[in-house]
C-alpha cells in the first residue's frame, strides 16, 4: 500500500455526526511481487451518502477508472468509512460491493476505515458473489484469499 493511499484512508475518518464517505482503489500491477495499492481516490461532492450508507456517483467512478487505467493501474476496488471503531461488514455494505462487482464484472476489493487507529480500524475484505467474506490478520491470510487486516505502516 502507497504511503499517499495510507494517508488518503487514514485521513478521512467519519466522526459521530458525519456521513460516510469513500471512493475507488486502483492498483500499480508493474511491481515484481503482489500488486500495491497504489491510489484512493478522494471522496466527491456528487457522490450520495447518510450516516450509514454511500453512493458513488457512477460518472465519476468512470472518470476515473479512465484516468488512472490509462496509466498503467487497474481499478480494483472502494473504501469507504464507517462511524465505529473496528468496521464490520453490514448487509448493505455486501449488497453495495455485490453490485459494483456486477457492474464492473471483477470481484472487488472492499476496504473499510473505522475510527480506531490503524491497523485495527482498517479492514480489507475481496467480495465475492455467493461467499461469506472474512476479514483476517495478514499473516494468515495470502493473496487472493477473503481478506485481512491492511498493515499501515
Amino acid at each position: 500500500m502507497s504511503p499517499e493511499v495510507v494517508r488518503v484512508l487514514t485521513g478521512h475518518r467519519q466522526g459521530p455526526l458525519d456521513s460516510e464517505c469513500g471512493g475507488q482503489l486502483f492498483a500499480d500491477p508493474r511491481g515484481t511481487g503482489a500488486p500495491v495499492l497504489a491510489v484512493a481516490t478522494l471522496p466527491h461532492p456528487r457522490d450520495r451518502a447518510g450516516h450509514t450508507w454511500l453512493e458513488l456517483d457512477p460518472m465519476r467512478c468512470e472518470t476515473e477508472a479512465a484516468h488512472w487505467q490509462s496509466r498503467g493501474l487497474l481499478r480494483v476496488g472502494v473504501w469507504h468509512t464507517h462511524a465505529e471503531a473496528y468496521p464490520k461488514l453490514s448487509n448493505q455494505d455486501l449488497r453495495s460491493f455485490r453490485a459494483y462487482s456486477r457492474a464492473n464484472q471483477f470481484f472487488p476489493v472492499a476496504v473499510i476505515v473505522g475510527q480506531a487507529a490503524a491497523p485495527d480500524g482498517v479492514r480489507a475484505w475481496s467480495i465475492r458473489e455467493h461467499e461469506s467474506p472474512q476479514a483476517q490478520s495478514p499473516d494468515s491470510c495470502p493473496v487472493g484469499s477473503s481478506g485481512s487486516n491492511l498493515p499501515l505502516d
